[in-house]
């Protein structure tokens, strides 16, 4: 079964890296075209998550590196330029050669020009980013940071955004293999979060097929994350669900001493009714979501949304009313080092899990391995993000 998956990820892996060779030759021309750049970024996300998925690790090794770059090309961090162009062409050459099946005993390419590649993408990155760089940072080879912009980024955490986030996938999403409550658990990591399903597509029971999607979120998420993070949750199923991000303005209502919003004011902003259809039903002294409700003018299923919206609003509101004092810690190098080595041990591990849950097809086995897998990876991504950082003992 894996060596059909593999080999399923083969011809999507080269049609990839046909329409992403095309795209780079366009880049060429036109740096500045924002299309192509997002062209070659979503290229590259998707190989770097597929290759990990069917066991290509030196494949998604390189992939990352690629893509870091393309994602500062994106944030407009790093320009274009023809080494650039060349490098990731060459790059692409050496995933085709990885990518090709192996005979029975054969080692396979050697990994030595990937290696090459991975560290000139980072020297590149080094020598676009930072222009004033600690001494202890490249001494030990280290990503190098430039502490100005870190600044910046303490100055964000204040900066948060709140989306609305719609979220539709289509009935036939669980064909694909995706389960969207791993996207949602994404979402979950980005920032405060508050989710709530809508059922109202939901047929009776004897109508329902088990293996189709009747279920949609809406999603508040307060995050320090940009809009284009958001996005790349959604990005293996753009093509497989209706998605609609909204960032929604900065209100005085975060503000302390300012009145929480108003479930009307939310449902009015949100177009589940008129200013016209409000003002007819507030004199009543029942609660509004009731009155709204028994009257038809909007569903229980949208005033549930705007509840949870007005609980956002007042949970951030009560965030941001506290002072938080971040702490920091020496950790000797070589501990973090056997905490790399722990946490990709582990990693192997809970791929043999999921293997065995998937031979074995026992349903508690497999919601089992599918929690493991989310709490690995997102141990494995805090644990790199901590090594990344230039650490003394």
């Amino acid at each position: 079964m894996m060596d059909q998956f593999k080999e399923a990820f083969r011809e999507e892996a080269y049609e990839l890296l046909g329409e992403l060779e095309t795209s780079l030759l366009e880049l060429e021309k036109e740096p500045d075209s924002a299309d192509l750049i997002g062209r070659v970024f979503r290229a590259m996300h998707t190989l770097k998550g597929s290759s990990g998925m069917f066991g290509f690790d030196d494949i998604n090794k390189l992939t990352h590196n690629i893509e870091n770059v393309y994602d500062l090309v994106r944030g407009g961090k790093i320009t274009v330029t023809s080494p650039l162009i060349d490098m990731t062409l060459r790059a692409c050459d050496e995933v085709k050669k990885m990518i090709e099946p192996r005979e029975e005993g054969d080692a396979g390419p050697d990994l030595e020009a990937a290696l090459a590649i991975s560290a000139s993408f980072r020297a590149y990155l080094e020598s676009q980013t930072a222009p004033s760089i600690p001494d202890a940072a490249r001494s030990q080879g280290l990503p190098q940071v430039d502490e100005s912009k870190n600044k910046d980024k303490d100055k964000d955490k204040d900066r948060n955004k709140t989306y609305r986030v719609s979220f539709r996938p289509a009935e036939d999403i669980f064909l694909s293999g995706t389960n969207p409550i791993m996207l949602l658990n994404e979402i979950h990591d980005l920032g405060l979060c508050h989710i709530v399903a809508r059922t109202e597509q939901i047929p009776p029971l004897d109508e329902i097929d088990p293996e189709a999607c009747y279920t949609g979120w809406e999603i508040m998420l307060t995050s320090g994350h940009d809009i284009n993070a958001i996005r790349d949750v959604f990005i293996f199923v753009e093509d497989r669900c209706t998605l609609n991000i909204e960032e929604v303005p900065d209100d005085p209502w975060v503000e302390e001493g300012k009145e929480d919003r108003k479930l009307g004011e939310i449902l009015v902003e949100r177009g589940d009714i008129s200013g016209s259809d409000l003002r007819k039903v507030l004199d009543s002294h029942k609660k509004i979501g009731e009155i709204l409700v028994e009257s038809g003018l909007v569903g229980a299923e949208n005033v549930e949304a705007a509840l949870v919206e007005q609980k956002h609003a007042r949970e951030v509101k009560q965030r941001k009313q506290v002072t938080e004092t971040a702490a920091s810690i020496r950790v000797p190098a070589e501990k973090l080092d056997r905490l790399v080595n722990m946490v990709g041990e582990l990693v192997t591990v809970q791929s043999r899990l999921s293997q065995i849950s998937t031979q074995r097809n026992d349903p508690l086995l497999i919601q089992v391995a599918e929690e493991v897998e989310r709490l690995m990876a997102e141990l494995r991504d805090n644990t790199m993000s901590i090594r990344m950082l230039p650490i003394g003992s």
